[in-house]
């Protein structure tokens, strides 16, 4: 079944039990359904957040792949006949987004896909994949308690302690800005930017960009402006990130383009590689190099923008 060949990702040692409602032993990635001596999977569960989200199973005929709803019914059916096992792959979310973006009708329910998929403003979308980085610097400061990373009410990272479960307020967070972004446009102010609410025992500080946040919780007398002035300093190795990830973005890429047949850029260089079409690897080379440059000065310019230092 090689169109239900998924990426490798990190091999998963925890027993695997894949009961209804159990939430598993790894945040991100797939849990394979093998059968018998067979040399390839007969389905996939896509976890998100230790969640079962979405499934991939081979139709009857094994020459259609079943996605959703339909594959979960599938994939009951193949496990009733017994003699199955159970292997788990752990992906980052960059590579859960990249899963996503190929075959979306896996998902069960669309909002579960919320936050993977590529939609609106592309540099937002990678910032939300890689916020991790930010969450980790903040909780750094000794007056940070914990932190976490939202997209479209959707956790996407967490760092730290936090008063309650990453995923309820990850949707409380959500529902704020929402909130926040209808009084803003009453009074004429941007809906993007960041505030502070104190409680009795500590603060929370919100900072956010159309749907995508970060919410810190801090101790009463945390000064909130340098926190959000850290916060734009741990953007920076993000941004420098950027630079090839954006241009492996429009190149395509070559691994998940020549696994999944799908027509693009990076496909035809590696067929060009076999038929030993010179003109055709030149042309891509100088192409895939215009892009890379392009792309790190594009970078470099923001990363200078952002933290004064780097413009001496």
């Amino acid at each position: 079944m090689s169109e239900n060949d998924l990426p490798k990702g990190i091999t998963v040692e925890e027993e695997i039990d894949v009961s209804e409602g159990v939430i598993q032993p790894f945040t991100h990635g797939v849990i394979s359904t093998w059968i018998g001596k067979r040399k390839t999977p007969a389905g996939h569960r896509i976890v998100r957040a230790g969640r079962v989200v979405g499934y991939l199973a081979e139709s009857e005929k094994a020459s259609i792949l079943l996605g959703g709803a339909e594959a979960k019914a599938r994939l009951f059916e193949i496990e009733a006949e017994g003699m199955c096992r159970f292997e788990a792959d752990s992906y980052s979310m960059v590579g859960l987004g990249a899963i996503a973006e190929v075959v979306p009708e896996a998902f069960e329910h669309p909002a579960d896909a919320q936050g993977l998929l590529a939609r609106g403003d592309t540099v937002e979308r990678l910032l939300s994949r890689d916020l991790s980085v930010v969450l980790a610097k903040l909780v750094e400061n000794v007056t940070v308690r914990g932190a976490i990373a939202v997209d479209s009410g959707m956790l996407i990272d967490s760092a730290g302690e936090l008063p309650t479960d990453g995923e309820q307020l990850a949707k409380e967070v959500g529902e704020t800005i929402v909130g926040r972004e209808k009084v803003a446009k009453g009074l004429g102010f941007s809906n993007s930017g960041h505030w502070t609410l104190h409680t009795g025992d500590g603060a929370l500080l919100l900072a956010h960009t159309g749907e995508i946040a970060i919410a810190v919780w801090t101790e009463a007398n945390a000064n909130h402006t340098r926190l959000v002035h850290a916060l734009r300093g741990g953007l920076t190795p993000v941004i420098a990130f950027l630079g090839p990830a954006m241009a492996g973005l429009l190149a395509g890429s070559f691994v998940v383009e020549t696994i999944f047949g799908i027509p693009g850029l990076g496909r035809f260089y590696v067929e060009a590689a076999f038929n030993r079409d010179y003109p055709m690897i030149l042309g891509s080379s100088i192409f895939f190099s215009f892009l890379i440059v392009s792309f790190n000065l594009i970078s470099d310019l923001v990363a200078a923008a952002l933290n004064p230092k780097l413009r001496d």
